[in-house]
């Protein structure tokens, strides 16, 4: 039987499906899902393999010192259930799950668990947290890690057991969508998820506010008020914030976007320019071109298309106006080959995962 053990609630982690519709597509029910209940609620569960739940309510948002007692209740649970089932190979979704469980992994399971490596947490901070995870990784059977801009953080060299692992559910399906560039104004740049770093969003929200050619959509929670709330005082009437909103929400965002705002100061958070934003996933569903930070490792990742814009914050003076003048020499032939190919290459990442957890099970 494999395990699979996560640290939070189904609902927060995704990914789960990205394993679980591969073993439910081999037939393969003998797994079960190890995961923490933490607001209460019951969700549906969308996997054929059994659930096995922690049930503990704690606020995640709290202090760390305030949930303390309930991570340590979670993670003697995990080891606990490891120990009872004598699982014969685990999943380990994100290294806070990892982390607690590193003597059981590295001694019993060696060579017998994926890691699934989502982002940094103190990698970058403590030596001997990253000495770790550099462990983490090498002892494992295949680490799937969903950006390798993370590699070079981590002080560890790409090598075939390192898979890439996209932030998808399943493999990345266009839907029959196809670009589209509008020749008229105003230009619509929008943004959806989690609205951050407000310092740098004020001055972003600077380089458009006012500006006739454009607007500027924000959707999503978040530090958004104090944003709004800046804009306001600046008297920026093309700029528009609407808060919180349903997964189900972005297709109807996507119709009304003309250029996805996809770009994260990365000076202070390391996250932010080694990660592969969900957003460049949202602009090759619908075909949006979108703007990234320069430097960062989604637009290295993008490459040379003309689908990007790459955005230089020490530019503003003109960054409105190479904005305006790029998005109008785009053409649409030229963005669906684009878009294409890059869709291309994201499936081909996960033929490669798919093909890795396949061995991984059949061993």
């Amino acid at each position: 039987m494999i395990g699979i053990i996560g640290f939070n609630d189904l609902h927060l982690m995704p990914f789960t499906l990205k394993y679980t519709n591969i073993l439910d597509e081999l037939n393969i029910s003998d797994y079960e899902v190890v995961f923490w209940n933490r607001t209460g609620i019951e969700y549906k569960k969308d996997f054929n393999g059994n659930a096995i739940s922690y049930d503990r309510k704690v606020n995640t948002y709290l202090p760390f010192h305030k949930k303390i007692l309930s991570f340590l209740g979670y993670a003697f649970f995990m080891r606990k259930v490891i120990k009872e089932k004598k699982y014969q190979k685990l999943i380990i979704l994100t290294t806070p799950t990892a982390v607690p469980l590193y003597d059981i992994l590295t001694r019993k399971y060696q060579g017998k668990y994926i890691y699934d490596y989502r982002d940094l947490t103190k990698e970058t901070k403590s030596k001997f947290f990253k000495t770790i995870v550099r462990k983490l990784i090498r002892k494992s059977e295949f680490t799937m890690m969903s950006s390798f801009g993370f590699l070079k953080d981590l002080e560890v060299e790409k090598t075939d057991h390192i898979i890439l692992s996209h932030n998808t559910r399943e493999l990345c399906q266009n839907s029959g969508n196809h670009a589209k560039v509008n020749t008229e104004l105003p230009i619509r740049i929008v943004f959806w998820g989690m609205v951050r770093q407000p310092y740098f969003n004020t001055s972003f929200c600077d380089v458009f506010g006012n500006d006739k050619r454009f607007t500027l959509t924000y959707h999503g929670e978040g530090f958004f008020e104090e944003i709004r709330q800046y804009c306001e005082k600046q008297g920026y009437q093309n700029i528009h914030f609407t808060g919180r909103y349903e997964i189900s929400d972005i297709s109807k965002f996507a119709e009304e976007t003309d250029i996805l705002h996809c770009v994260y100061e990365y000076d202070k958070d390391p996250k932010m320019r080694t990660a592969l934003q969900v957003k460049m996933y949202d602009a090759i569903k619908y075909r949006i071109p979108l703007l990234l930070y320069s430097g960062s490792y989604v637009s290295e990742y993008v490459g040379n298309y003309a689908l990007k814009f790459d955005v230089d914050m020490h530019s503003v003076q003109t960054l409105a106006d190479d904005i305006y003048h790029w998005y109008r020499g785009i053409h649409k032939e030229t963005l669906d080959k684009d878009f294409h190919e890059l869709e291309k290459k994201v499936y081909t990442d996960d033929l490669q995962f798919k093909n890795a957890l396949i061995q991984f099970v059949e061993a």
